[in-house]
């Protein structure tokens, strides 16, 4: 009788964990949908609603080295991050760039292509592992399954994007592109800048903001 028990406990505690990640696939499924498509209809406030705050931080961050960070600085940076302070002094004006909070920042940079409707032609969620509060969601671009992931963590509530997860496979993508161009890592950089703006770089993007 106590063995009974017991196998009938286990059976529904494995339905029950079961149903449970189910319903957090279809949830974290949802969200990206609405992420998705807050992107592609221009709504960057509610977009950034369905980021988590690891995002939200490193997005902070990056506005400081805005602002902070002079060459020496910056050359100490990871290639990503580089990339998108150089970027935002390319293309924003100081007066901009000293008015950023944390999270039109966040705006400046969807609007601006960084995180835009570009990042997202083709991207859907495939396969989705769920473990407590946190799940990780391979990519598929164009119906094709790809290597990289997002993260995703909830707060018991909410389950919300952490887009920082994108950012090792995407440097080291990048990395290998830059080495198969034969060009320095800064010459790439301003190159890219000038052909995504249309503009001449300033050497000024270099300096801190004052």
């Amino acid at each position: 009788m106590v063995m009974k028990y017991f196998i009938i406990s286990v059976c529904f505690l494995f339905c029950h964990a079961s149903l449970l990640a189910q319903n957090a696939t279809e949830a974290i499924q949802e969200v990206f949908k609405n992420y998705k498509n807050a992107i592609m209809t221009d709504r960057e406030s509610e977009a950034i609603g369905y980021m988590d705050s690891r995002t939200l931080e490193y997005y902070k961050n990056i506005l400081n080295l805005v602002r902070s960070a002079d060459s020496l600085t910056l050359e100490r940076q990871p290639l990503l991050d580089k990339f998108t302070i150089l970027n935002i002094r390319h293309i924003a004006t100081k007066k901009q760039i000293l008015a950023f909070d944390d999270k039109s920042i966040i705006a400046f940079v969807i609007k601006n292509g960084m995180m835009g409707k570009n990042t997202l032609e083709g991207f859907e969620l495939g396969k989705i592992i769920v473990k407590d509060k946190t799940a990780k969601a391979m990519i598929v671009v164009d119906g094709k399954k790809s290597t990289k992931f997002y993260n995703f963590y909830s707060d018991g509530t909410k389950w919300k994007i952490d887009f920082t997860s994108l950012f090792p496979a995407e440097e080291k993508e990048t990395r290998q592109i830059i080495k198969d161009s034969g060009k320095s890592e800064n010459e790439f950089i301003l190159g890219i800048l000038e052909i995504m703006s249309e503009k001449k770089v300033s050497p000024n993007i270099w300096k801190k903001i004052k």
